[in-house]
C-alpha cells in the first residue's frame, strides 16, 4: 500500500472512531429514565470535564475494549470448560463498551 493511502485510510479510522465515541442516540433513549439527581448532574459538566473524557478517557476506554476483548478470546476456551464465561464477557467486553460509547461526554 502506499504511503499516502495508509495515511489517508488510518485518519479515516481515527476519525470514524472519534465519531462512534461521540454518539448521542444512547445518552438520547436513556434520558427519559434519569433521576433529578441525574439530570442535575448532566446540567453541571464542565467543558473542562467534557475535553479530558473526549481526549483521555474515551481513547483510554477503548484501548480497554481492545485489550478486553484480546483477552477475553484468548481465555475463552478455559472459560468455557469452567463455565465462567459470562463474569468474563461482562468484565472484559461489556463495562469497557459501555464506558466508551455509552456515557455521556462528561460523565465520568
Amino acid at each position: 500500500m502506499k504511503p499516502i493511502a495508509a495515511k489517508a485510510l488510518i485518519l479515516t479510522l481515527v476519525l470514524a472512531l472519534t465519531g462512534l465515541m461521540c454518539h448521542p442516540a444512547a445518552v438520547l433513549c436513556a434520558e427519559e429514565e434519569m433521576t433529578t439527581e441525574e439530570q442535575t448532574r448532566l446540567e453541571e459538566i464542565s467543558a473542562e470535564e467534557m475535553m479530558v473524557d473526549f481526549f483521555l478517557l474515551r481513547p483510554a476506554g477503548l484501548m480497554a475494549t481492545v485489550v478486553g476483548s484480546a483477552f477475553f478470546v484468548v481465555s475463552f476456551p478455559l472459560n468455557y470448560v469452567t463455565g465462567a464465561t459470562e463474569p468474563a464477557y461482562e468484565k472484559l467486553i461489556i463495562n469497557p463498551v459501555n464506558y466508551t460509547f455509552l456515557r455521556t461526554l462528561g460523565d465520568f
